[in-house]
């Protein structure tokens, strides 16, 4: 993420709520600034970023310095010092030069506070007893598989094989109608004037 200062005043609106307590070196933002302010080079500048928590705890980091013609690009790692304690964090960086052992010049950028969210904490949730557990699966089960045979039920249609039951049961009645069955013995099958439409039975 890179943000352009205008002038001193560096807009922290696009990571304003970007950070959770906890966090370590998980997000980089980088602040590209003018290289030149008032005439004075900031390049052989020291750049530090300075944090103050709601318990009034101070983190510093010294930012990672990069430059073109008429830019610096100043990247910062975010350290886990910054993300300690939940709550309104406010910021300011530093460009700091010294000669002889002692600061020469001092150039402070305007930041509007960021926040660091809360990280989430609870209590685990009681376990089921272990047998209440397997029943309650079992039961799951179960109730799964006979909804899915009542849906396969319902899907089947029957009405093609009941049709065909009606008149197969209708062709078999109509056909015990026409055939007479007649019972004799072999000679008088063979004096008997047969019949097509009678079945004859030897006894």
């Amino acid at each position: 993420m890179t943000i352009t200062a205008d002038g001193k005043n560096i807009d922290t609106l696009p990571f304003q709520n970007l950070f959770i307590q906890g966090e370590r070196l998980s997000e980089k933002v980088i602040f590209r600034v003018p290289r030149y302010y008032n005439d004075n080079d900031l390049l052989p500048c020291t750049f530090i970023i300075k944090g103050v928590n709601e318990k009034n705890e101070v983190a510093e980091q010294v930012l990672s310095v990069s430059d073109d013609v008429s830019f610096l690009e100043l990247e910062w790692n975010v350290a886990s010092m910054f993300m300690s304690v939940a709550g309104k964090l406010n910021l300011e960086i530093q460009a700091l030069i010294s000669s002889g052992g002692q600061l020469a010049y001092v150039l402070k950028y305007i930041l509007p506070p960021v926040y660091v969210r809360e990280s989430l904490n609870g209590e685990n949730t009681p376990l089921p007893d272990v047998k209440e557990q397997v029943i309650g699966e079992i039961n799951s089960v179960v109730s799964d598989g006979l909804n899915l045979i009542e849906n396969k039920i319902q899907s089947f249609d029957t009405t093609e094989i009941d049709n065909r039951l009606d008149n197969l049961e209708s062709s078999v009645n109509s056909l015990e109608s026409q055939i007479k069955i007649k019972a004799l013995t072999l000679s008088e099958y063979n004096t008997e004037t047969h019949s097509d439409d009678v079945l004859y039975v030897i006894i």
